[in-house]
């Protein structure tokens, strides 16, 4: 029975967050998106209560932490998809379809948002690394180390 409602805790937490996502499109209580921390609300409260009821409070726990599991990866598949540049330049294109898309307005918005991060500064035209943020140091020693292997 409870393999069941696992299932139907999947299906449900899933679909919500589709459903969700027409209400809450790009609004961030950061890094989470709202919509991910309401669908993970709701996914607590109506599967908590089931499993409290019908299997008592140890199903309860593992509704929890299995919601906190899909959480968790939702979470990530989206951050993937969302920072990934392959994905992120087709769905700009697919989305913006009406304007012209060129390989200069993608290098733009690329730019742009590093400047705005203040990971890299332009001067006279030359792009420079901001050699003061810390993460960009770290970021660049494990590329180096991946690069050798």
């Amino acid at each position: 029975m409870y393999i069941y409602l696992f299932f139907l805790n999947f299906i449900f937490f899933f679909l919500l967050l589709i459903l969700l996502n027409n209400f809450f499109i790009n609004k961030f209580y950061y890094p989470f998106k709202i919509l991910d921390l309401i669908n993970f609300v709701i996914n607590i409260i109506i599967f908590g209560i089931i499993n409290f009821f019908y299997f008592g409070s140890n199903f309860m726990i593992i509704s929890i932490i299995i919601n906190f599991n899909f959480f968790y990866i939702s979470f990530h598949v989206q951050n993937m998809v969302n920072t990934s540049p392959r994905t992120k330049i087709i769905l700009n294109i697919f989305t913006k379809n009406k304007k012209v898309y060129t390989e200069k307005n993608i290098v733009e918005n690329r730019l742009n948002r590093l400047q705005s991060n203040q990971q890299i500064f332009i001067n006279k035209k030359i792009i420079h690394i901001n050699k003061k943020k810390k993460t960009l140091n770290f970021i660049y020693l494990v590329f180096k180390l991946i690069k050798k292997f």
